[in-house]
């Protein structure tokens, strides 16, 4: 029989679209009423414009005949979000307005070649992706955001797996299997707006005779969207694994399997505030001892400046920056097993096993790195 790969080949595509049209209105949120903190209120925010396309297509067949085949596919998830909050309403007299285009985009991608390489040995690699980027951010719903703020945030997100086995088919009654692979999973931000962010939190400077108009803001406003950066927050997996399974009739039938494996995990991460953060509570008290009220003779619960009291969130590891994750570990664990299926008769089986695991675990000391 004549042998043509391309003719064996088999391949599909597809395609499919969503959008806000298809979509529900948002429900009512509940929140505190920007000029007036004391107050509850329902409100409906509009719904964003959005568009996902996802076009796809697969390819696979014999490169060899009855010796290798390979496998591969391909489907992009690409997403627009557009949001505009409108300008100072009746409902929000300090709100802003802003627009903001945001791309999502995830590009899935998996291969495979499978090899049978004598009539005894059979091996496959395989490779999986799914590598992911945010650009952009939206513009807070409740149009608290300053006018004109930078959304351009990016976000990337590198995510792959490599892996491979052999299989040794010895004789009827032995078989031998190896297999091992890495993984990755990173995340990385850039353009990220690095300055301190000033929150006001469950009040606002709304009616403050003193205080500008221009620097009056409502309940939740933030001088920037985020000030959040991450460097980097990669997770790692390295392993292999060997094992056996013996097939053999004494004192009954038996499947005796046995094995070992090896894993090496890593996490490194450095993530969180690129700057400070800075909680301003207006017309509020601190309950704070004379200590923490700047040294100041205070009655208890009086601790407050003229407009109220402020707190600035940072640590001592990097001080110019906010709130933080940092660490670079690295662990290792060892197994090995043994397990055996033995059927005594058709109405008895006795499964009986034993595993043990060697685990290096990182550990903390106050002081060491």
């Amino acid at each position: 029989k004549r042998f043509d790969a391309l003719s064996d080949w088999r391949s599909s595509a597809l395609f499919s679209a969503q959008s806000d049209a298809l979509d529900a209105s948002r429900r009512p949120t509940l929140r505190l009423n920007p000029s007036n903190s004391s107050v509850a209120e329902y409100v409906t925010y509009p719904e964003d414009e959005s568009l996902r396309l996802e076009p796809g297509f697969a390819l696979g067949g014999p490169i060899a005949q009855n010796r290798v085949w390979f496998f591969g596919a391909y489907q992009p998830a690409l997403t627009t979000n557009t949001r505009t909050v409108n300008a100072a309403t009746s409902a929000n007299p300090l709100g802003s307005e802003n627009s903001n285009k945001q791309k999502v985009q995830v590009q899935y991608a998996t291969g495979n070649i499978t090899s049978q390489m004598s009539d005894s040995v059979r091996a496959r690699l395989a490779f999986n992706n799914s590598w992911a980027r945010t650009k952009g951010l939206l513009p807070t719903l409740s149009a608290t955001d300053p006018a004109g703020s930078d959304y351009g945030t990016t976000s990337t997100f590198p995510n792959y797996s490599v892996s491979g086995n052999v299989d040794w088919t010895v004789s009827p009654r032995l078989f031998f299997g190896l297999r091992g692979g890495y993984y990755l999973s990173d995340q990385y931000d850039t353009n990220v707006t690095e300055v301190p962010r000033y929150n006001w939190t469950t009040t606002n400077n709304v009616g403050f005779l003193d205080v500008p108009l221009s620097l009056q803001r409502g309940t939740g406003f933030s001088n920037v969207l985020s000030n959040t950066k991450v460097v980097q927050d990669k997770q790692t997996r390295l392993y292999f694994q060997a094992d056996s399974t013996l097939y053999g009739n004494f004192g009954g039938a038996h499947q005796l399997k046995f094995g070992v494996q090896a894993d090496r995990l890593g996490n490194a991460v450095d993530s969180g505030e690129a700057r400070p953060r800075v909680t301003l509570r207006w017309n509020s008290r601190l309950a704070a001892s004379t200590a923490s009220c700047g040294g100041v003779a205070t009655p208890a619960g009086n601790c407050r400046g003229t407009y109220g009291y402020y707190s600035v969130r940072s640590q001592e590891v990097d001080p110019s920056r906010g709130f933080i994750t940092f660490g670079d570990v690295n662990m290792n664990v060892f197994g090995f097993f043994v397990q055996d299926a033995w059927t005594i008769n058709n109405k008895l089986t006795i499964n009986a096993g034993v595993r043990t695991e060697r685990e290096q675990v990182p550990y903390y000391a106050p002081g060491e790195n």
